[in-house]
C-alpha cells in the first residue's frame, strides 16, 4: 500500500531526515498527520515564488540544519511580510553553508505548541511521549503503543493534558493526530518520529516541523539493571 511504499523509499535514503526531504511530509500525510504547508527553494528567486504561492507573511528556514530554533542565527526567520523582507533575510542567512535547501512556510496561526515523539527500541517497544514545546523532562505524557481509542481518550482528557491545552485548543484534534502518528509503530524500521512544534488550535492540530530516523531499532539497557 501507499504507506509501505513510502517507508521503503525512506529506508533507501538517509538514516535521518527532516522537513526538507519531501518523503517526510509524504510519510506523515499518508499516516494521516496534518502538515503545515511548505515549499523547498534552492535559490532566492525560488524562495520569492514560494512565498507568493503560499501567501505572506512567511517563515524562512535553513533546510540544511536539523537543530533549527527561532531567529535567523538559529536558522528560522519569522514574520516576513513582503518580498523585500524575505530577500533581506535570505541574503543574511545564505552566508551559512547549511542554509540550503531553504524552506518557506506561511506563518502559522496562534495555538498551543506541543512536541510529540514516537520512539522504537528493542527493550521497551514503541511508545509516544508529548508535552509543551521546550518543556522540562517532567512535563511529558507517555503512552505505550499500540494504543486503543479509549486509552487515547483518557490520556488527552487527563487533568495534566487539559492544563497544557487550556479551553481554546481542540483536544479531539490532538487525539486524532496522536492516533494517526501511532500507526508508525507498526513499522520497526521507523526508529524515531519527532514533531516539534505541533500547533493545537480550534478544530485542528498541525505539525509544523518534523524529522524521521529509519534503520535498525537499537536495544537500550534496561532501567533496573545495574552495570558494573
Amino acid at each position: 500500500d501507499a504507506l509501505v511504499s513510502v517507508v521503503a523509499d525512506l529506508l533507501a535514503g538517509s538514516t535521518e531526515t527532516d522537513l526538507a526531504n519531501p518523503l517526510v511530509q509524504r510519510f506523515l500525510e499518508t499516516l494521516g498527520v496534518e502538515m503545515a504547508p511548505m515549499m523547498v527553494a534552492s535559490s532566492r528567486d525560488d524562495a520569492r515564488r514560494a512565498a507568493e504561492a503560499l501567501g505572506y507573511p512567511v517563515v524562512l528556514k535553513a533546510g540544511g540544519r536539523t537543530d533549527r530554533v527561532v531567529g535567523e542565527r538559529g536558522g528560522t526567520a519569522l514574520d516576513l511580510h513582503d518580498s523585500d523582507e524575505l530577500t533581506a533575510a535570505y541574503e543574511r542567512m545564505s552566508a551559512r553553508s547549511d542554509f540550503l535547501p531553504a524552506i518557506v512556510q506561511p506563518m502559522a496561526e496562534l495555538g498551543v505548541h506541543l512536541e510529540i515523539r514516537l520512539e522504537h527500541d528493542r527493550s521497551r517497544g514503541a511508545r509516544m511521549t508529548f508535552g509543551p514545546a521546550r518543556g522540562g523532562v517532567g512535563d511529558r505524557a507517555h503512552q505505550v503503543l499500540p494504543v486503543g481509542s479509549d486509552e487515547l481518550h483518557r490520556l488527552v482528557e487527563s487533568p495534566v493534558v487539559r492544563s497544557w491545552l487550556g479551553e481554546r485548543a481542540d483536544r479531539d484534534a490532538l487525539r486524532s493526530l496522536l492516533a494517526a502518528l501511532a500507526g508508525a509503530a507498526s513499522y520497526d524500521e521507523i526508529s524515531l518520529v519527532e514533531l516539534q512544534p505541533v500547533l493545537v488550535q480550534r478544530g485542528r492540530a498541525i505539525a509544523v516541523e518534523a524529522s524521521v530516523q529509519v534503520g535498525a531499532v537499537q536495544a537500550r539497557p534496561l532501567d533496573d539493571v545495574r552495570h558494573l
